[in-house]
């Protein structure tokens, strides 16, 4: 997952992006009822505006329980590619940051796709790009356009990045098949009716954004 503080310009722009959605949620609605697919209540809490907005209440879905104690911030433990429990547009928008690349196959990014797209009618995807050559996961230069035979080498005898030193061969598997990312036309074809905005670097594209935005906004 990228890491970056509350105080980076990555991080504000994506900020002023969501609350552009949230802003417009709440001019209809007078109220915006998120879901965060694999998100923390701290994001939340380090969102500044968030602070501000008593309208915003946020559903947190993770693989790992949770706690908040502010009472706009729900936690639950759900599998971001499997929400049967909830209906469609349950709620107004759904969140997701650095996540779809971990949940498995493609096949499996697919189903979340269609959990995100049909669970509100705007929604925000961000994803690291595979073309790009730092590989966040690892915080290694190329890691992810190396043979698999090579990957699985590197974690098992090093540390990798945000992964120790892989145990066993099961454990070495698992490392690799986490550290992902997507293309441009990956991306396109998981969120077909979005807008996909890159996020730059120096030129580069480290990330893509995948968003669809609410009929009235999108018309404007």
């Amino acid at each position: 997952m990228v890491n970056v503080s509350s105080g980076s310009p990555y991080r504000h722009k994506r900020f002023n992006i969501i609350m552009t959605l949230i802003d417009d949620i709440v001019v209809d609605r007078k109220s915006c009822r998120i879901v965060d697919l694999g998100g923390t209540p701290d994001y939340w809490r380090d969102f500044p505006a968030f602070q501000e907005r008593p309208e915003i209440t946020v559903l947190v879905i993770n693989l790992v329980q949770y706690t908040s104690d502010d009472t706009r911030i729900q936690c639950i433990v759900g599998d971001a590619t499997s929400l049967p429990d909830l209906a469609d547009n349950t709620f107004d928008l759904v969140h997701s940051n650095s996540v779809i690349e971990h949940v498995g196959t493609l096949e499996d990014m697919k189903r979340m796709a269609q959990e995100v797209r049909r669970l509100a009618p705007v929604y925000y995807v961000q994803a690291p790009n595979y073309w790009f050559p730092y590989e966040f996961h690892t915080c290694m230069i190329g890691f992810h356009w190396l043979p698999k035979v090579f990957r699985l080498f590197l974690v098992r005898r090093f540390s990798c990045g945000h992964y120790p030193r892989a145990r066993n061969a099961a454990e070495a598997q698992a490392y690799v098949a986490d550290a992902n990312s997507v293309t441009d036309r990956q991306i396109r074809t998981l969120f077909p009716d979005a807008e996909i905005k890159p996020e730059n670097f120096f030129g580069l594209t480290k990330s893509w954004m995948a968003i669809r935005r609410s009929s009235r906004s999108a018309s404007m």
